[in-house]
């Protein structure tokens, strides 16, 4: 690191240390020419380079309906798109930069993806790019020890698809629907059970079938009580009570901790 980046970093843990906020959705341009220059600078020939902008233009301007520049010069227009267009398009176009590495080596849209995150873990930017996909968090902290695993666990495991695409909907639907988020998240769970052979088509059955499984302990039961009870009050299908984003990550963080117990335990009990 040079000498500034060194200086914000210790400026960054000292607000850490002191309980204040630092982690934003923001991101300046500053940091778009990182991405950029990092991509550069990622082993590629210049007409590779070339072409992975070309792709990446294309699969923005399919998924958008908007004509990305003149199209005279892709790298130059994609470029440029990077540093002004809107964070959310900002984010769609490193996940087409992804892509279109992808199709050329993984490995390289490893390296790519490994890099735009150590990016944004160094300047506090609250998106974390997993298997190409960014999930947005409101706890570092949270995020580290709960989502992060629990979709790099999912991805993982074949079979297990269906609680891998709920949860990632759920994270997706926090900042859109809390409530939706509330139903996808307690979702995943009730699959997850399913999954390991529980009996029944809610989650109160299915948590007694648990129980009986030795997949959960009887005290786990006032937890998944809980999660139910909030679905019933908050979730997209009953909407008691107004969902707030606040609402939807306990959800997520709770449901995501339960899942990543029971699918580890899964593999455990296969080994």
């Amino acid at each position: 690191m040079l000498f500034h980046e060194r200086e914000q970093q210790r400026e960054f843990e000292q607000r850490e240390r002191e309980g204040q906020p630092v982690w934003t959705s923001e991101i300046p341009t500053a940091i778009r020419n990182r991405i950029i220059y990092f991509l550069r600078d990622i082993g590629l020939t210049r007409a590779s380079l070339e072409d992975t902008y070309a792709r990446a233009k294309g699969i923005m301007e399919r998924h958008t309906g908007f004509v990305i520049g003149s199209g005279l010069f892709p790298f130059d227009d994609v470029v440029t798109y990077l540093t002004q267009c809107e964070y959310k398009y900002l984010l769609s176009a490193l996940e087409a930069l992804h892509m279109s590495l992808d199709e050329k080596s993984n490995s390289l849209a490893t390296i790519f993806e490994m890099g735009v995150n150590q990016i944004f873990s160094q300047e506090r930017i609250s998106y974390d790019m997993i298997s190409g996909q960014f999930v947005s968090f409101s706890s570092r902290e949270l995020h580290t020890a709960i989502v992060d695993p629990v979709l790099r666990l999912l991805g993982g495991l074949s079979g297990w698809e269906e609680v891998e695409m709920t949860y990632q909907k759920a994270l997706r639907e926090i900042g859109v629907d809390p409530g939706d988020a509330v139903t996808d998240a307690t979702t995943a769970l009730q699959v997850t059970l399913t999954k390991l052979g529980c009996k029944g088509n809610a989650l109160g059955p299915l948590t007694q079938s648990a129980i009986k499984m030795g997949l959960l302990a009887q005290h786990d039961k006032n937890l998944l009580d809980w999660l139910s009870a909030d679905r019933s009050s908050t979730g997209d299908s009953h909407k008691a009570s107004k969902a707030e984003a606040s609402d939807a990550w306990f959800v997520v963080h709770v449901a995501g901790a339960l899942i990543l117990r029971l699918a580890n335990g899964s593999l455990r009990g296969a080994a």
